[in-house]
């Protein structure tokens, strides 16, 4: 994901087949699913949708049961939602991102920054459609929201150990 952030698809690329192959050769194909749906994801941004399309028909060959796995279900709709834009097909592409936000938004994703790293692929399709507008709209959420964890967790460190002390000394506030 380092590689996809920086823009470096080549490298990630690189990253992920290596995973296939190490996968393939240990036969650890619980691991499947992430790789075909990061292929998917990293093929279609850089536009080449033969093989996008490639992994994408291999992630849909899982059975559907490991595929709304909560560690997989997201990944799939955000593959998904990156291939149907690379193809221009916006209002699927829409409905994918919106369903990966609300699985961004449950389980150990909510506790992870996941919903930035959605927001910056969700910026690429907006570009990609010449949405310019609502993607500046979008970074200025990623912001905003990098500030507001930022003030959270610099609050928590800052009043956690006062507190600790003075309750540790039998004063309780």
């Amino acid at each position: 994901k380092m590689f996809e952030a920086s823009g470096k698809f080549e490298e990630a690329i690189a990253l992920s087949l290596k995973a296939l192959e190490y996968s393939r050769k240990s036969n650890i194909e619980i691991l499947n699913p992430k790789i075909f749906a990061e292929l998917t994801r990293q093929y279609a941004s850089i536009g080449d949708l033969k093989k996008a399309n490639h992994y994408f028909d291999l992630l849909m060959k899982i059975p559907p049961k490991i595929l709304s796995n909560p560690n997989n279900a997201l990944w799939v709709a955000v593959s998904e939602a990156v291939l149907f834009a690379a193809r221009g097909q916006w209002e699927e592409a829409k409905q994918s991102f919106q369903k990966a936000f609300e699985l961004s938004r449950k389980g150990m994703f909510q506790h992870l920054n996941v919903e930035s790293i959605l927001r910056k692929i969700y910026i690429w399709a907006l570009e990609l459609q010449g949405e310019t507008e609502e993607a500046e709209i979008q970074r200025k959420r990623i912001q905003e929201s990098l500030f507001v964890k930022f003030a959270q967790r610099t609050a928590r460190r800052f009043f956690k150990k006062p507190v600790a002390y003075i309750i540790g000394n039998g004063i309780i506030l």
